[in-house]
């Protein structure tokens, strides 16, 4: 349909169009009000019983959705600030290692780390199992020349199972534990009882010692401010020094951030593939170009400029990618990554954004409201409620114009195109504003996006069907108070 036949469409509609004041239509509010407590009703129920069972889905659905927008536009300036040393299987297979890796392969990586002078390595393996390893004074021995140089090491511990003696004391306990909450791997604990999450450890000492990233005062907010669980802002475009990798879909160097948002807006309605190949947002190293196990003096001299450039003075997450063993996460922007991946993400977010990351739960203070009142905690089920409320509010006081609007019988669908297109044009502005104030403004986890539209939609829905309005009339009805009313005046719905 083109433009000038829409706008005369709507001036007809418009021409069509009389509404009437409240004040000619008897009872206009009592109506409108039993209209907004039948659908509130209807969509609290749906949103205290999770949209029906649906709850945990469009959750996901609307984080996918606001990371996909926003990741080409994601700030890069702590990029390459946490390089990811991964092993996988293709390094296992080049090297002739088994697994589970010897703690005498740890040991020759890690040392190999060391001579690049990081400023602290977290180690993604669990050493908690009992297994007769002739290797291991080989990593203990390493892990002295670590704390000899005074730069510390973390690995994950486990409440219910004691890791290794002999490497106890040597390095630190971090919680790797997942998130139960509805986006799952996607929301990051930074802290688990007593034990802080790696990314935030590594952060924390960073910042003690006048390093906080971009935001120089987190540094005032490390005891409180960073309590509430961190949901990860993924990046889309990769690291220029992963430009040796091959079979990327995404590459810096030849593609603008316009191009990466198409590509994106492509995978978000269906019809984009995901790239065959992982390319890392974050530096990547591999365990074989880290070893440089058959290099050419040539290619090994090379390859130690860029392994300098890349480890000395930052935090190194030293990870595993392996099939049937590592945990993989699904991030909205990349194929499925290794939790490697998730822990560096992590603490890029911190690096960038200090305690004002993105959280389900904010606390406010209100300066102007009496000293009881100033303190408010906002979360995303409130803005949920809200939302929902508000739309409903909208629905209820406003849906009278679709009756007179599709009121003469000629041409219908045309009419009900243009209505439908308007009203849900509507719907999504509202929700875009929410869900920008929210994220940019707040810094606060996205509503639940799907879940309020399908509810919105739902109750649309039904309050223009026979039984909800037969429901509506009798309620009406029920309510009229004994009243002197003109002759001839039907007061039914269809007046309004």
């Amino acid at each position: 349909m083109s433009l000038c036949v829409t706008r005369l469409l709507f001036v007809e509609l418009l021409r069509d169009y009389r509404p009437r004041f409240p004040a000619k239509c008897p009872r206009w509010l009592d109506r409108r009000l039993i209209r907004l407590s039948l659908i509130l009703a209807f969509g609290l129920y749906g949103l205290h019983t999770s949209f029906f069972g649906l709850g945990p889905v469009s959750s996901r659905l609307t984080y996918q959705l606001v990371n996909q927008l926003t990741s080409p536009f994601h700030d890069t300036s702590e990029r390459e600030s946490v390089p990811l040393v991964l092993v996988d299987d293709e390094d296992l297979d080049r090297h002739g290692w088994l697994w589970p890796i010897s703690y005498g392969n740890h040991a020759r990586i890690l040392d190999e780390i060391l001579n690049y002078g990081p400023r602290a390595v977290f180690v993604d393996f669990f050493f908690i199992d009992r297994r007769e390893d002739p290797s291991l004074e080989s990593l203990v021995a390493v892990l002295r020349r670590y704390a000899a140089e005074k730069v510390p090491v973390y690995v994950p511990v486990l409440k219910w199972k004691k890791q290794r003696e002999e490497l106890r004391n040597l390095t630190i306990g971090v919680s790797t534990r997942l998130d139960p909450s509805p986006l799952g791997e996607l929301a990051y604990d930074l802290r688990d009882g007593h034990l802080l999450s790696p990314a935030f450890s590594l952060y924390r000492d960073a910042c003690l010692v006048g390093d906080c990233g971009a935001n120089a005062d987190a540094f005032l907010a490390l005891d409180d401010g960073f309590r509430e669980s961190m949901q990860i802002e993924w990046g889309l475009v990769p690291s220029q020094k992963n430009e040796f990798l091959k079979g990327c879909t995404y590459s810096a160097a030849e593609q603008s951030q316009g191009d990466v948002l198409q590509a994106a807006m492509g995978k978000l309605i269906m019809f984009g593939e995901r790239p065959d190949e992982i390319c890392p947002y974050m530096p990547l190293i591999s365990v074989t170009n880290l070893l440089r196990d058959g290099f050419s003096a040539e290619a090994s001299k090379e390859t130690a400029v860029g392994l300098e450039d890349r480890i000395v003075g930052r935090d190194v997450i030293y990870s595993q990618a392996l099939f049937g063993v590592s945990v993989f996460v699904d991030p909205p922007v990349n194929p499925p990554v290794s939790s490697g991946y998730r822990h560096a993400m992590a603490l890029e977010n911190l690096r960038l954004h200090g305690n004002d990351y993105l959280r389900m739960r904010l606390d406010l203070t209100l300066p102007f409201l009496p000293e009881p009142l100033r303190s408010l905690t906002v979360d995303t089920d409130f803005v949920d409620h809200l939302a929902f409320v508000l739309l409903a509010t909208v629905h209820a006081f406003a849906s009278f114009a679709e009756g007179r609007f599709l009121k003469r019988e000629d041409r219908p669908l045309r009419r009900r195109f243009v209505l439908f297109c308007t009203t849900n044009g509507f719907y999504l502005s509202v929700f875009i504003l929410i869900a920008i104030a929210q994220v940019f403004w707040l810094r606060l986890t996205p509503a639940n996006l799907f879940g309020l539209y399908g509810l919105i939609a739902a109750a649309r829905g039904l309050t223009g069907s026979y039984y909800l309005k037969r429901l509506e009339d009798f309620l009406f009805r029920a309510t009229v108070f004994p009243a002197v009313h003109p002759a001839g005046r039907q007061l039914s719905g269809e007046t309004l």
